[in-house]
């Protein structure tokens, strides 16, 4: 029999295939068995079949031709590599899938794939080697694989795609051109070192990953979430998905409007915002390491905010000369603001005993009406912050620690009732650096509304820096019962301490004070540990027993001295000061405490200085300039010294003795004045000198009112142990009386010859005369003018006339004062003032 073999042979697709193009432009074309590829890049020899699945397929082979291409029918393929400088459109009404990853090598042209549809049977890689390159696809893209965009170049698609796998943009850049929907709509999108530009198209996604890239565009992005590390996002991203920002050290910056409502999470890095509505509509929550860089924009979301930012930088950043304002609540744990730009903080809420710390060199207000929750606030690197808090609201509960930077008071803000400082401070300042200023204000609260606990620290400074007078008060809530403070305190500004809530207190002050407000002393005590603490412009009115001390230093100068308690001319180790009070040209300084101890004083200045207690200080007193009243309580029997142009006044008090002291001297060379007030007894002389009166050059004894006395009566006025030089007489005008020696009695008196009822005043202006003659300067006017005020100042020649006038003491009651001329005076003006 006969038998039949038949052998059937199959061809299977090549590995490769590279266009030759030698048939036609169509990838099937068959010519009497000769196809459009060739088996390899140079040999020429036919491929004899066509591409299939997997078939790497290359434009092109040498010598190619015909490189706008159609498929000719349904394709499937591995690889896609272009190497050919000549452009290669892919086209036709048939389908292209891939299997393996599509290349366009460097040196090759861009590159059109315009098939009917081109289907991702793998998960692939798009390359685009060149920058300058382009891939563009306008055939849709559909499978249920993941598309990769890689390279420098561009992969634009510009068809509505529905794959399902995924995009990620490793490289180069992805351009959507079709206007809606060119990704799929439920599809994540990553952008790990590339860039999806989004041009003036929109497009809705599903998961945004964005580890490190750039999102560019003017368009509408939404997606189901938005996670991003590093990178730059310009289209406006909207949905009701949530953005987070990832990854430490890293910084995104968000420059659209963007309107997606989930909220905002800043778990790491930093994120800045490039507009004013750059974190949508929800929830902004900067998580402990994460930075929120505001960048010059005010931000209306509501805002969580809690650490110290990303590698310590700030949890809110600004770094623009553009303020941000933050006017919603921000719900805060412990955080830190930072940045050269300035910002307005509204209430703080969250959980108690917070810290705010203060990196930033702009400034930063605390407003708003409702108390923060913030125990401490620390103050760094040069920064301002203000507080400015309306009504009873504290800007915090605890101490405020400056390192370097100024800490300011607003005074267009509402007086606190509430017991604590104006505005805003409840426990006090640490100072180690830095400025506290009060610019203003406190003056005409009351002694609860200017309050804090306390002001420690060991350099800076506390100041006030508006022209407005300011104030504060010091009053401890705690059981400590030392507290120091060794920076400067300078400016217009008074100082209280109160006493304690729960005991004493003893405030120390160790710097180089200037201030020129009063310094009251109602509790505790004060302490001056150098003779720099004590301020010569400020008026030391102490109003507790053992409330003013000092230590370290035996010279201390005040400006003056009042209130109604004493102070010792020691200190604590019990040795000896030398006080000078006067230095401030105060008028009006009366202190009708007790000074004690073994030091000296000396009053300087062209005011007056009334020390009408009980004195019993022992050390020396000496009038250099202005007047010193003392009173008959006064029993420290030691020596006083009235210099040249100086006034010591006596006051009676009726306590049946004379002020005591050990030896009385009136002047080098004249003139000197001994003022007496309230003359009551013809019998106790207000003045007892154990010793020597000595009176050099003259001395006027001054009676500026009648007082009590009567005609015909005689009032004793300094008794002494020996008498040296004379005294002349000056009294009102409706008193006229002569002095007497009364050697049986040792004391100079005064004998009343008449008492006339008060002559009116003339109010009208008068000019002053004046007169030269031994080195004194006598100044007149008319005697219907008595009951006029000199006033005087000294400054420099240029300076010229100013506004510090002083009284000079006694000249009220006469109309005739002689001044010793000296020639360390620059310029000294006089006028009269009534009443």
């Amino acid at each position: 029999d006969t038998v039949n073999l038949i052998l059937t042979v199959t061809a299977n697709a090549p590995s490769a295939a590279f266009w030759k193009g030698d048939v036609s432009g169509v990838w099937n074309a068959n010519s009497g068995g000769n196809r459009n590829w060739d088996t390899d890049q140079s040999s020429g020899i036919d491929l004899g079949g066509l591409p299939g699945i997997p078939t790497d397929v290359t434009f092109a082979a040498d010598g190619a031709v015909n490189f706008n291409t159609t498929l000719g029918a349904d394709f499937g393929i591995h690889n896609l590599v272009f190497t050919t400088p000549s452009a290669v459109t892919i086209g036709g009404a048939n389908t292209l899938t891939l299997n393996g990853s599509v290349t366009v090598n460097s040196g090759a042209a861009s590159e059109n794939i315009s098939v009917a549809s081109v289907v991702l049977g793998a998960d692939q890689t798009w390359t685009v080697t060149d920058s300058g390159t382009t891939l563009s696809v306008s055939s849709p893209v559909s499978g249920v694989k993941g598309l990769t965009v890689a390279g420098a170049g561009s992969v634009v698609l510009s068809a509505n795609n529905t794959y399902s796998g995924g995009t990620t943009v490793a490289g180069g850049t992805l351009v959507l051109s079709n206007a809606t929907d060119t990704l799929p709509n439920t599809g994540a999108v990553t952008i790990n070192g590339g860039t999806l530009n989004l041009g003036a198209n929109s497009d809705t996604v599903g998961d945004i990953t964005v580890t490190n890239g750039t999102i560019l565009g003017t368009g509408i992005l939404t997606g189901s979430s938005y996670a991003i590390e590093s990178g730059t996002i310009n289209p406006q991203l909207a949905g009701a998905g949530s953005l987070s920002k990832v990854g430490a050290g890293t910084t995104v910056a968000l420059t659209g409007t963007n309107t997606y409502s989930g909220g905002t999470t800043v778990a790491a890095g930093t994120l800045q915002a490039g507009s004013p509505g750059a974190f949508g509509a929800g929830l902004v929550s900067v998580s402990s390491g994460g930075t929120l860089d505001l960048n010059g924009f005010s931000l209306a979301n509501a805002l969580g905010v809690a650490g110290p930012g990303d590698g310590g930088i700030g949890a809110l950043l600004n770094n623009t000369v553009t303020p941000v304002t933050l006017t919603n609540t921000i719900t805060a744990s412990s955080f830190t603001v930072a940045g050269s730009g300035d910002f307005m903080l509204g209430d703080l809420s969250g959980p108690a005993n917070q810290v705010l710390t203060v990196n930033g060199t702009g400034l930063l207000t605390l407003g708003g009406s409702v108390g923060n929750n913030i125990s401490t606030i620390h103050v760094n690197n040069g920064g301002t912050v203000v507080l400015a808090k309306t009504g009873t609201a504290l800007a915090s509960g605890g101490d405020v620690n400056i390192n370097s930077g100024t800490v300011k008071m607003d005074p267009t803000r509402t007086t606190n009732p509430g017991g604590d400082w104006q505005g805003q401070i409840n426990s006090g300042f640490n100072l180690n650096g830095g400025t506290v200023d009060f610019n203003g204000t406190g003056i005409g609260a009351t002694a609860s509304n200017n309050r804090f606990q306390q002001l420690i620290g060991t350099s800076g400074y506390v100041t006030n820096s508006s022209a407005t007078p300011a104030a504060f008060t010091i009053r401890a809530r705690d059981t400590s019962t030392v507290r120091a403070f060794g920076g400067n305190i300078d400016g217009n500004l008074a100082v209280n301490f109160q006493t304690s809530l729960n005991g004493g207190r003893i405030n120390y002050l160790y710097g180089a004070n200037t201030y020129s407000g009063d310094t009251t002393i109602s509790g505790g005590t004060l302490v001056l540990g150098a003779a720099t603490a004590a301020s010569a412009n400020s008026t030391y009115v102490v109003n507790v027993a053992s409330g003013l001390k000092f230590i370290n230093d035996t010279l201390f100068t005040l400006g003056s001295v009042g209130g109604t308690a004493g102070f010792e001319l020691n200190d604590t180790n019990g040795v000896a000061l030398a006080l000078t009070v006067g230095a401030n040209n105060n008028s009006n300084a009366i202190s009708s405490g007790a000074l004690t101890g073994l030091g000296s004083l000396t009053k300087i200045g062209s005011g007056s200085q009334s020390l009408l207690g009980a004195n019993t200080y022992t050390g020396a007193t000496v009038v250099s300039n202005g007047t010193l009243v003392i009173s008959t309580l006064h029993a420290g029997g030691n020596s006083f010294t009235v210099m040249d142009g100086a006034t010591l006044g006596v006051t009676n008090v009726q306590n049946g003795t004379g002020a005591a002291l050990s030896d009385l001297t009136f002047g080098l060379s004249g003139p000197t004045t001994n003022l007496f007030q309230n003359l009551v007894s013809t019998s106790v002389p207000l003045l007892n000198v154990l010793g020597a009166v000595t009176v050099n050059g003259g001395c006027t004894i001054q009676i500026p009112a009648t007082n009590s006395v009567v005609a015909g009566g005689v009032y004793p006025l300094i008794k002494y142990g020996s008498l040296s030089g004379s005294f002349t007489l000056l009294t009102t005008t409706n008193l006229v009386g002569v002095l007497t020696n009364d050697v049986s009695n040792s004391w100079i008196a005064l004998r009343v010859t008449s008492v006339y009822a008060p002559v009116s005043v003339n109010t009208n202006p008068t000019n002053i005369i004046t007169s030269v003659s031994g080195g004194n300067l006598t100044l007149t006017w008319p005697a219907d003018h008595t009951g006029w005020t000199l006033q005087t100042q000294t400054n420099s020649l240029s300076v010229g006339l100013g506004t510090n006038w002083v009284n000079v003491a006694g000249s009220a009651a006469t109309n005739q004062v002689t001044f010793p001329i000296s020639t360390a005076n620059g310029a000294v003006f006089f006028r009269l003032v009534y009443p």
